[in-house]
């Protein structure tokens, strides 16, 4: 029950830095350009508390003591869920279902429902561990990779938590299951922009400047009605032009399960 901070000091390629982070929190080393190379995690959340190590290698620790401690750490390649996913769209009061032969932005498809969507489309897809991956005795992270912008996971039906910061990754250690098939299912959630866009290819509102700002209330908005034309979206000044860029939405991976070490 006492809250504890790692902080860490690191040398990459001959350039310094430290990072600070408390319980549970992954620190990702991503300064001088390298990435996701390697993490730390503070580990609480079972009796064999300490430290998680998320790459191979050979790792030269100093503890506040000044005792010094040197760990070789091998930890296996992670493997891909691949293949199709099944991906839920709800779209004006109903839900359009879409197969995914491979994870894409919402934005490259050719369905222009899809295509311009903003909102919260639910991705499921079924899935085995190999038999040869060794979960035993090991933490088991969900690793969703890229997602725009926002994720909560899902796995076999336990909710697993809202993940919104650059790191998209959770540990399922309890609720995978190794022998036998497993349910993920992924709600993401993207940036308005997108809907915002594809409205603007629709007729422009007579009560509109051609700067976009409004000169006076519709009268289907003052009456409770729906756009004549079929906009989904209303804002006192359009901001998106039909001809801006789409913003990259939705799940696009790789989906990887990942083992640690300690």
């Amino acid at each position: 029950m006492v809250l504890k901070t790692l902080n860490v000091e690191y040398e990459i390629n001959g350039k310094t830095a430290t990072w600070s982070k408390n319980d549970d929190d992954i620190v990702n080393f991503t300064e001088f350009g390298v990435g996701d190379s390697f993490c730390f995690k503070i580990d609480t959340a079972n009796e064999k508390s300490g430290l998680i190590f998320c790459k191979s290698g050979r790792y030269e620790l100093q503890t506040f003591s000044g005792k010094k401690i040197e760990k070789d750490v091998t930890i296996p390649e992670p493997f891909e869920i691949t293949g199709s996913w099944t991906v839920q769209f709800p779209i004006k009061g109903t839900v359009k279902e879409v197969i995914f032969d491979k994870l894409i932005s919402w934005s490259d498809s050719p369905d222009e429902a899809v295509k311009y969507f903003s909102g919260t489309a639910i991705y499921q897809k079924k899935f085995n561990v190999p038999k040869d991956f060794p979960i035993q005795r090991q933490r088991v992270f969900l690793d969703l990779g890229r997602v725009n912008e926002i994720a909560v996971v899902k796995v076999n039906g336990k909710e697993q938590g809202v993940l919104w910061t650059l790191s998209k990754t959770v540990d399922i250690t309890d609720v995978l299951k190794p022998d036998a098939e497993n349910v993920l299912e992924i709600q993401a959630t993207n940036l308005w922009c997108n809907r915002l866009i594809g409205d603007a290819h629709l007729p422009q509102d007579k009560e509109r400047q051609p700067n976009g700002t409004l000169s006076a209330w519709p009268e289907w908005l003052q009456k409770g009605q729906p756009d004549p034309y079929g906009r989904e979206t209303f804002c006192m000044r359009n901001l998106w032009k039909k001809d801006d860029a789409l913003q990259s939405s939705g799940l696009l991976g790789p989906v990887q399960i990942m083992i640690t070490g300690y």
